[in-house]
């Protein structure tokens, strides 16, 4: 059984397989380098004022969010592989 999914040009989206079972990806893309952007590492580019008054936080707590911000999304990958028990080399 399989799945097919339509993602027009930058339409926020993301795929993840949940399972330990091996899966099957195909992607067809306009570029060699599509690129990756995450949606919380754009939106803290905002200004400062825009995303405090967008959570109802102050300086001090977006400076904290944003400093716990991990670097990308392979980052979550860690945990994938270690909960499944492979290795990555």
């Amino acid at each position: 059984m399989g799945e097919v999914t339509f993602f027009p040009e930058g339409l926020i989206h993301y795929q993840q397989n949940l399972s330990c079972e091996t899966a099957t990806y195909i992607s067809a893309l306009n570029s060699e380098d599509p690129g990756v952007i995450t949606v919380s590492t754009q939106f803290f580019k905002l200004p400062d004022e825009a995303v405090q008054g967008s959570l109802g936080q102050d300086e001090h707590t977006v400076k904290q969010l944003i400093d716990g911000l991990p670097a990308g999304p392979a980052e979550g990958c860690i945990s994938c592989t270690e909960k499944c028990g492979w290795s990555v080399e």
